[in-house]
């Protein structure tokens, strides 16, 4: 498929709808990555973020997410050097992972391994990276997995992106928290519609964040009234 064609059916209404929770959740923000050196350097996501993001959009891990029908499988492994021969070990995952969608429940399985080291916590490590994997197949962080954060200027802009919208979303916080009645309250949940329908705030689960806090809100108020 040449670059144009994608770019064509990307800008299609069925290509924006598919890409609707790709776009986003495919933004990472800088300071939840580390560059790791091993292997000629790479980028890693902080997957206790991309697991608060996931809650934000589908509730608590386990509930209506996750990972299930977990099955490990030990492989042992005769490999040489220079010098000897030697056994090591290795452990495949396989797992099913589900999520909601549209009204449903859609699930994919997913593959993954590692080598074994007893005592190094390799099965907890294998089960955070292949939830990571899974939700980079949805288009989490997928900035990070397209090699984005190589470029320094993608980075400085991404940054600064950040900054802004943390600012604004801040903004928009101290509005709801301000808000002294339910017709108040309504008027900064028609400014909330408004600014996710035409993607100023262009994040998923930062929008249902606070939509959220405008339905505590209005518990609070209705509650003194």
């Amino acid at each position: 498929m040449s670059k144009d064609t994608e770019l064509a059916v990307e800008e299609s209404s069925e290509g924006q709808e598919n890409l609707r929770l790709w776009k986003s959740v495919e933004k990472t923000p800088p300071d939840m990555t580390k560059h790791v050196k091993a292997r000629g350097g790479y980028t890693t996501v902080d997957a206790q973020w991309q697991l608060r993001v996931a809650t934000a959009l589908w509730g608590p891990y386990g509930d209506r997410w996750g990972m299930r029908n977990l099955d490990y499988r030990f492989i042992d492994i005769h490999d040489r050097d220079e010098k000897r021969t030697f056994m090591t070990s290795s452990v495949v995952l396989k797992a099913e992972f589900f999520y909601p969608s549209n009204g449903k429940e859609v699930s994919f399985e997913i593959l993954n391994d590692d080598k074994w080291t007893s005592g190094d916590d390799t099965l907890k490590k294998l089960i955070t990276n292949t939830r990571s994997k899974a939700l980079s197949m949805l288009g989490f962080s997928a900035d990070v997995f397209l090699g984005k954060f190589d470029d320094a200027n993608y980075v400085k802009t991404l940054t600064a992106l950040f900054e802004d919208q943390d600012a604004f979303v801040n903004g928009v916080v101290t509005k709801i928290m301000a808000a002294k009645d339910l017709a108040a309250l309504e008027r900064c949940n028609e400014r909330l519609e408004e600014i996710i329908g035409d993607r100023t705030l262009d994040d998923a689960a930062v929008a249902k964040e606070l939509t959220e806090l405008i339905i505590q809100r209005k518990r609070e108020l209705t509650a003194k009234s």
